[in-house]
């Protein structure tokens, strides 16, 4: 089974709404937030996890980049998520 993007997002709103409040989730839906800046939001989970490379240690960042490329290749397997890149970190 493979989703759309606007699937996914549909699907996450309640997990973020848990997580975040929903005063946070209707400000940024208000705000222009939507399926179209999921890119942005990996590029601050890399961004993230370059800090806790700093801050932590790089062997830290290099297992942190791991757990979330495992993540992210069992979201693929399911349906739940579309790589935007045609590379995977293995096949590089």
């Amino acid at each position: 089974m493979t989703f759309s993007n606007n699937e996914l997002f549909q699907k996450g709103l309640p997990d973020c709404r848990q997580m975040v409040s929903n005063l946070n989730v209707d400000r940024s839906l208000e705000n222009g937030s939507s399926e179209f800046g999921f890119p942005n939001q990996q590029l601050e989970i890399r961004e993230a996890i370059r800090q806790a490379s700093i801050y932590c240690g790089v062997p830290a960042g290099m297992e942190a980049t791991k757990v979330a490329e495992a993540t992210l290749n069992d979201m693929e397997q399911r349906g739940e998520y579309v790589r935007q890149l045609a590379v995977k970190a293995h096949d590089a």
